[in-house]
Parts: C-alpha cells; structure tokens; sequence
C-alpha cells in the first residue's frame, strides 16, 4: 500500500509517501526504513530511486517512508530557508513519527540517506544510536562545509581557465543557497556526530562519483571501522545511472537491511 502523507512543522507542512507491505502476506510489525534525499532533490530522487527502491522494500515485508525536507520537493518553505540542522531535525520529526505508526516495529528502525541525505542520515543516527537497527549511506557527502568550498574553488577555476564570467557558488543549478546554509554547515561537525552510532552500517558509492569523490566514502568505513560495510560499484556516478550498477546497489543494500534488521 502506498498513502500520501503529511508531517507538521513549525514552519508548515513536509509531504510525503508512506509505503506499507501488503497484507496478509506480511503481517506487522514490519521492519521500516526512512529515506532521506540529497540536497536540491526529492523524495523521489533521481531517475525515481527512492521510489523504485521502497516499492520493492514493501513487496520485501518492509516499511518505508520518504519524505521532502523542508523548502525542497513539495513540502512548504523556500530552497534559500535551508539548513543543514534544519534538515537533520527534520529527519528527527520523521524518525518520531514513524515510530509512532501503527504496524511498525519500533525495534527495527533503520536509515538510508542519499548524498546530503547521508550526511542527515548519519548525524541522525549518532543522536539516536539506540533506537537504530542500522544505517544506509549511499554516495554520503560528508562534510558539508568540506564539499561547498571544494565546489568554489572548483568554480574558481574553471573561471580561470575559460572565457565565461564567474559563475555564483551559490547558484546550484539554479536554486540559489543561502547564506544561513553555509554558516550553519561550518558549525555541525558532521563526521564526529556520526561517529557516535553504535550499530551496522553499509557505505555504497560510485568509483567514478564526479559529485562526491570515493575518498568521502572511504572516510566512513574508517569512521565506523569494522561495523562498516564498503560496496564499491565499478563504474557507478553519483546517483547509479545504469540498470546494473543499481541492482548491485539494490541487493547489498536489501541484503544488509534484512541482516541488521531480521
């Protein structure tokens, strides 16, 4: 079953989709997973991963949840509002409303975040490690602070180098970044607030990410040490753009879920 769903904030409505296994095939308390998107997505994602991937989590007796943070996707608010502990206490809202549905198994609570969402997801998960069966982070970005000064420069240069004017680093395809954004990303230390999470994790990336480089990635699995799990797709960019990179997303990532959270 899919439902609609609406989550209230201080500052309006998240929106988003809730996806429930069919019954009697499988009878609750089902294991559920939140997805969260990366920045300037949506609980979509690109080329519909989240959708495609929480469909098959129900036909798998598994719950799941995605929702729109905050001023992205069609949850209230602006793009340039965003910031960095605002989504993560988005996420935090998520994570106490699911708990509280009826047909979830409060024991067996997981998170899975896409890029920026990786970097929600973690932060998350090291402020309520107890209530986490297992965590999900495929192309994480890290440190947020670390990937808007590696893209200024970038930017920097590629003025150097080429006819065109400077491009603003904080127009991202065209949804402007705010000011709030970046001083707010430079005080959440988002890798030693990941590190206090306890429990398994799978670390998914693209060899050939041009978006968040494999080092990221790599970083994690020192992070967590041996409760990591590090599944490298040959070839793979950002958001696994082909069929067979994201079905060897897909299985690792349904075979750790069904381990951590049986």
């Amino acid at each position: 079953m899919e439902k609609y769903v609406e989550l209230h904030r201080p500052s309006g409505r998240m929106r988003g989709m809730l996806h429930l296994p069919e019954r009697p095939a499988f009878r609750p308390p089902w294991p559920a997973v939140a997805l969260f998107h990366g920045f300037t997505g949506s609980r979509m994602e690109a080329r519909f991963l989240f959708v495609s991937f929480s469909r098959l989590l129900a036909r798998q007796g598994i719950a799941s949840a995605r929702f729109d943070f905050m001023g992205s996707g069609e949850s209230d608010g602006d793009f340039q509002d965003v910031s960095l502990s605002g989504e993560i206490a988005d996420a935090q809202a998520v994570l106490g409303w699911r708990e509280r549905f009826r047909g979830v198994d409060r024991r067996r609570l997981l998170l899975l975040g896409l890029s920026a969402g990786g970097t929600v997801a973690g932060c998350l998960a090291g402020d309520r490690g107890d209530q986490v069966r297992g965590l999900l982070l495929w192309s994480p970005a890290g440190e947020i602070s670390e990937r808007i000064r590696e893209r200024a420069e970038a930017l920097r240069e590629a003025a150097r180098s080429s006819a065109p004017a400077d491009r603003d680093p904080m127009d991202y395809g065209g949804l402007r970044i705010g000011q709030r954004y970046l001083a707010d990303a430079a005080e959440v230390q988002v890798l030693r607030r990941s590190s206090a999470y306890p429990g398994p994790v799978l670390v998914a990336y693209g060899t050939s990410d041009q978006v968040i480089l494999p080092e990221v990635a790599l970083r994690y699995g020192e992070l967590y040490g041996p409760r990591a799990r590090l599944v490298p797709i040959q070839g793979a960019g950002h958001v696994f753009e082909s069929v067979a990179w994201r079905e060897q997303l897909v299985r690792s990532s349904l075979e750790f879920i069904r381990h951590a959270a049986p």
